[in-house]
């Protein structure tokens, strides 16, 4: 599944420079395509060692917490 929160929360850690690679595109009403996002979702998971969902509810629960400096 494709959500905006977790789009959003890939571009923050972009603009933190601690993603590693090309955030994917998009905003809250224009979300990148899912190939591309999927591509470097696939990417952080694996070399963070987790599974997809963990990931996944984890930029979803730091986007709506607001993405602080420390969670």
């Amino acid at each position: 599944m494709l959500d905006y929160r977790a789009v959003e929360a890939l571009q923050e850690l972009a603009r933190r420079g601690v993603l590693g690679s090309e955030p994917p595109g998009g905003q809250r009403r224009a979300l990148p395509g899912y190939w591309a996002y999927l591509q470097v979702f696939r990417q952080i998971a694996e070399r963070l060692g987790v599974s997809y969902r963990d990931l996944d509810r984890a930029l979803w629960k730091w986007n709506k917490a607001g993405m602080p400096e420390r969670y």
